[in-house]
């Protein structure tokens, strides 16, 4: 009769323990004073210990008509010494026996050690007696607090977007640190994160645990959500290009810009190369030009990337030069805040499963015309800053209303004009 309702969306429902099905009867919210409806009683924890929940589901309908969360635990301020980010607030469960963990209730952040273990059930908490996580040993169990104030950092960013979690419904973010033996890799397995300690033959030889990374890696949980980027392609280039982009905005939002570099996973790297180079994509062998002279046939999603980095650097700070195809540009920038409204925008509102570069050019405009106004002076360098890395023309004449005009692109040949693209005249 009854349905097991998984608050938190991502895990499986088939991995919780329930236990109960008692009928009794209940007011609905738990709110008494109401008339009270026949209900099956059902205590569900997770194996994980992140949930221990009590929920009333109709006995008529099996709709879920109250909860009461069992976990006996309170959000309690703390600070640590993280190891790439200082000194740093952060919020812990305060537990029953009076130690803490890195769990936070309001915001649903979860921080977990693997254990260097590849399975998400082998996961135990990070634990402190006082709440100041002073926690450096020969296991580097400090990173776990960079990602966990990462984590509230991007949540944070998120809401100061108007949207709440990865889903805009309050999807929990759960992090595994030390994620597996040897592993220069950060992942989104599809409903957590997973930040590895590096590996020590490759350039990514210090733990992936810095909030840009923090930041890339749950915006593929975003996206998921949002535009469902097929990763493949380059709609696949798209997708890792808006996480890095996500990225250096949760860093910059986190940090600021004076300790934000232009370069993705720069502190997972002892020698500081990084591994993608927003400012100079062909130093990370990269093209910074659609179609040009690093561009890569279209499966290289992990470098065609490049292209929508660099347009974000172009849009942020402005820039002279000449791209590949020979075309000068001269820019001005935007500033982050409005170059991100206008990712994001994009992004969440506008672009699909199979969207190409054409799209995110079309449709960045149509984001800025959104926020700021059709041929603006932010739509003119939207525009203009996807013609500095060869997606559409430059505006050349002065802003006075705008026309459509069509154009026709050649399949398999470099974008010139996007289709439809509004030109400011």
């Amino acid at each position: 009769h009854g349905e097991v309702y998984d608050r938190f969306a991502s895990p499986p429902v088939d991995r919780f323990e329930v236990t109960g099905a008692e009928l009794v009867w209940v007011p609905p919210g738990l709110q008494f004073g109401k008339p009270f409806e026949l209900a099956y009683r059902v205590d569900i924890r997770d194996p994980e210990s992140l949930i221990y929940e009590r929920q009333y589901l109709s006995a008529a309908t099996g709709e879920l008509i109250a909860r009461e969360d069992r976990l006996a635990a309170t959000d309690t301020p703390g600070k640590a010494r993280t190891a790439l980010s200082g000194e740093r607030p952060i919020v812990a469960e305060l537990r029953t026996d009076g130690t803490y963990r890195l769990h936070e209730g309001a915001r649903k952040i979860t921080t977990l050690n693997l254990r260097r273990s590849r399975i998400t059930v082998n996961a135990v908490d990070f634990t402190d007696e006082d709440n100041y996580w002073n926690n450096a040993n020969p296991e580097r169990d400090e990173v776990a607090t960079d990602v966990h104030w990462a984590m509230g950092k991007y949540h944070d960013l998120l809401d100061s977007m108007g949207r709440n979690s990865i889903d805009n419904a309050g999807h929990p973010l759960r992090a595994y640190v030390h994620f597996g033996e040897q592993q220069a890799n950060a992942r989104w397995n599809g409903r957590v994160a997973l930040f590895g300690d590096g590996d020590t033959t490759t350039i990514l030889d210090l733990p992936l645990v810095s909030p840009d990374i923090v930041g890339h890696e749950f915006t593929h949980g975003l996206i998921d959500f949002t535009a469902g980027l097929l990763y493949v392609g380059e709609s696949g280039a798209l997708n890792e290009g808006y996480c890095d982009i996500f990225g250096y905005r949760t860093s910059h939002y986190a940090r600021g810009a004076a300790n934000t570099p232009w370069k993705i996973a720069k502190e997972s790297t002892s020698n500081g190369a990084g591994l993608r180079d927003f400012a100079a994509p062909n130093a990370s062998f990269q093209p910074d030009t659609y179609g040009g002279e690093l561009w890569r046939d279209t499966t290289a999603i992990h470098i065609n990337n490049g292209v929508l980095n660099h347009w974000f650097y172009l849009l942020t700070n402005g820039g002279d030069g000449v791209n590949d195809h020979g075309t000068a540009y001269s820019l001005a920038g935007l500033g982050v805040d409005t170059a991100f409204s206008v990712a994001y925008r994009t992004l969440t509102v506008y672009l699909s499963e199979t969207s190409d570069y054409a799209d995110a050019a079309f449709y960045s405009l149509r984001a800025a015309t959104d926020l700021y106004g059709e041929c603006t002076v932010a739509y003119r360098q939207v525009n203009d800053a996807w013609a500095a890395v060869g997606v559409g023309e430059a505006l050349v004449r002065p802003v006075a209303g705008f026309e459509v005009v069509d154009t026709v692109v050649e399949f398999g040949e470099p974008v010139v004009v996007t289709p439809g693209r509004q030109h400011c005249r």
